[in-house]
């Protein structure tokens, strides 16, 4: 992508640092409970796939396959990161990508 395309993608993301995660080229807003739930949830699926992390999210991970616990990590933590922190205490006990996003 061209830093032209670049610029115009980070002007069209909303600007205020709290309630957005940036990811590559793109600004990820936040989860803030229910009432954004679909939007966030079709935007971090995108990073994910993005990042070859997505199939960790949606398949178990062989606790013994020391690469996908790596990728589970990584994807928990992606989620974990692009929530606002009301969210956390619904996510803090959740061990796995999986887990996290549903």
């Amino acid at each position: 992508m061209d830093s032209q395309n670049t610029s115009a993608l980070k002007q069209s993301a909303p600007s205020t640092m709290s309630s957005t995660v940036p990811s590559s080229t793109m600004c990820i807003t936040k989860l803030d409970g229910k009432k954004n739930f679909n939007n966030w949830a079709f935007a971090v699926k995108c990073m994910l796939i993005d990042l070859d992390l997505w199939d960790v999210v949606t398949a178990a991970v062989d606790p013994n396959d020391v690469d996908a616990k790596r990728k589970d990590q990584r994807a928990r933590a992606k989620l974990c990161l692009t929530c606002e922190e009301s969210v956390y205490p619904v996510i803090r006990s959740a061990k796995t990508a999986h887990e996290t996003f549903n």
